[in-house]
This record gives C-alpha cells, sequence and structure tokens, in this order.
C-alpha cells in the first residue's frame, strides 16, 4: 500500500529489507507528489512511508491537509501476454475507489490511459516487478 503521493521510479538501489514482500513487490526509489519540490525520499522515510503508505503524520512532505491513504494492487489474471490488474485507494483503512488495469507484456504498456501518475507508476512498477518475481520462480522451478 504505498503512498497515494509516491511515484516510483526504480527499484531501490539500496534497499533496506531486501527480499521483503512489500505493496509494490519491491522497495522502489521515486518521487513525492505531496508537494512542489517536495526531495526523493530516502532511507527510512522511503522504507516507511513511501512504499508502505499511510503517511499522515509520519512523512514531513505529507500536506496538512491531506487524508491518510493507500494504494493496494493485485494481479487477477496473468495470460500469456497480459495481466489483469486491480487497484483500490484506501482512505483510513477503509476502500475509497477502485479500478482495472490491463498491462500487455510485450509492449510494456497499460491499454487504459488517463490514469493519475502516482497511480500509473505504481501499477506499472507492480506489474514489472510481479513479472520479474515469476520469472524468478520459473527459473529456480521449471513452471508446469
Amino acid at each position: 500500500m504505498p503512498c497515494v503521493y509516491f511515484e516510483p521510479t526504480a527499484p531501490a538501489a539500496d534497499p533496506l529489507h531486501y527480499g521483503t514482500r512489500l505493496p509494490l513487490i519491491e522497495e522502489y526509489d521515486g518521487r513525492c507528489h505531496a508537494m512542489s519540490g517536495a526531495p526523493a525520499a530516502i532511507g527510512q522515510l522511503r522504507w516507511q512511508c513511501c512504499n508502505q503508505g499511510y503517511s499522515l503524520g509520519r512523512c514531513s512532505q505529507f500536506p496538512a491537509d491531506g487524508f491518510g491513504g493507500a494504494l493496494r494492487y493485485s494481479v487477477t489474471s496473468h495470460m500469456e501476454d497480459s495481466l489483469e490488474l486491480v487497484w483500490i485507494e484506501e482512505r483510513d483503512h477503509a476502500p475509497f475507489r477502485h479500478g482495472s488495469l490491463h498491462f500487455t507484456i510485450s509492449t510494456g504498456c497499460f491499454l487504459e490511459t488517463g490514469q493519475d501518475t502516482p497511480v500509473a507508476a505504481q501499477a506499472l512498477a507492480y506489474c514489472r516487478s510481479y513479472l520479474k518475481r515469476c520469472r524468478e520462480r520459473c527459473a529456480a522451478s521449471p513452471c508446469r
């Protein structure tokens, strides 16, 4: 459940907890969209707030008039060249809004357009990390 203002840009170069299952599967570096000119988060802030969400009261960049929330992602269908992904935005620990996205593996793109930057970037990061884990599992133990 990454922060609703977090735009992941790449897997973290120096993850704090390598191999830990996170909302985006891997720990990510990225940009904050909570306020104009917000610096990139590093270390513990990136780990606790950006990658895990519910940053209200824990992150100095989080807007005072913001809401406590996070985004969740889950693959609902994995076909040969596509993933169907559902996303749910939570506010105060309850579902607020949701949607589904269709990811084409061969192009690395979603069929849908017009998502908020953090939602689109987080969904893309989730799909890439999901596929990376699938490839790692298949390499270790052939898929059947």
